[in-house]
């Protein structure tokens, strides 16, 4: 998998992802580059942010996603994928970073509801398995933090 994690809990996100969503939706067809730009600005205008660029992600051994861009090699392009770095993306819009902690995981789990109609308790029921932490962050709680971080960035220094 990957060789260094740069987090605490980035290992058990990952195991999390590989033994269960993956599993479950192993049967999705893939996306092309075009449907994953497409998810991402059906997301961006679901909680009102700005879209971040989609690149193709060639030469990268991941996906990865900044505040202005998501990077899509051929491999990652399924929906799961598009919405963990999603994830990345709002909290990159709440906090100015992002990380695979509890936080990331409240958002990354409304996604996946939202998105797949995936049952919360079953997600918490597996995420429980594998030790994953989060928080329950509904999706106005999202919208919430959202709000506050721009009143926030709006006061002067």
């Amino acid at each position: 998998m990957w060789e260094s994690y740069k987090y605490p809990q980035d290992q058990v996100v990952y195991l999390w992802e590989d033994k269960t969503l993956h599993c479950w939706f192993r049967n999705r067809p893939d996306l092309t580059l075009n449907q994953c730009r497409d998810l991402v600005e059906v997301v961006c205008a679901k909680f009102d942010i700005a879209s971040p660029i989609v690149k193709d992600g060639r030469g990268c051994k991941q996906a990865t996603a900044t505040r202005y861009c998501v990077q899509m090699p051929k491999y990652a392009r399924c929906g799961i994928v598009v919405l963990h770095e999603m994830a990345h993306v709002i909290q990159y819009d709440i906090r100015g970073d992002s990380d695979h902690e509890e936080e990331f995981m409240g958002i990354y789990i409304c996604l996946l509801e939202l998105y797949f109609r995936c049952s919360r308790a079953e997600l918490e029921r597996y995420m429980k398995q594998y030790n994953v932490r989060h928080q329950r962050l509904t999706f106005q709680d999202i919208m919430k933090l959202l709000k506050e971080s721009k009143l926030q960035a709006a006061l002067p220094v």
